[in-house]
């Protein structure tokens, strides 16, 4: 409970420059389906400390991800979803959960910058060799 309630309270101290990252982040993931987490993580990283960072931009990802599913549920390629996107997804949210709370914070920025920065350059060679994405 205590920690609930410090994390509330951290929340009053959020800077008005991580509240419009937020609302950057969530605009482009409204419009193409993805994208906070890399928004917010890249930008909001500058404005405040991981720690501090996800308990406010997870609860908030959640609830508009589960929105964007529910209004496009008819859309969503089930098996490709089951059989491709979650057998990944599963072991890698693991892992990720492990670092956040093992992890020293300075490991786990330079770790958010090399994925960042390597997705940049994997949709950089996506776009010059012509690749078309759906």
């Amino acid at each position: 409970m205590q920690r609930a309630l410090s994390t509330i309270v951290d929340v009053v101290d959020v800077p008005p420059a991580f509240a419009f990252v937020l609302f950057l982040a969530f605009v482009v993931e409204s419009a193409v389906g993805f994208g906070s987490a890399l928004v917010s993580i890249s930008l909001g990283g500058q404005l405040l400390p991981l720690d501090k960072l996800f308990p406010i931009f997870q609860p908030l990802s959640l609830v508009l991800s589960t929105t964007l599913v529910i209004r496009g549920r008819q859309h969503i390629d089930t098996k490709f979803l089951s059989t491709t996107v979650l057998p990944a997804m599963v072991p890698g949210c693991l892992v990720g959960m492990a670092l956040f709370r093992l992890g020293k914070p300075d490991a786990l920025l330079v770790g958010v910058g090399v994925a960042i920065a390597a997705l940049a350059a994997f949709e950089l060679r996506r776009t010059l060799q012509g690749v078309v994405t759906a």
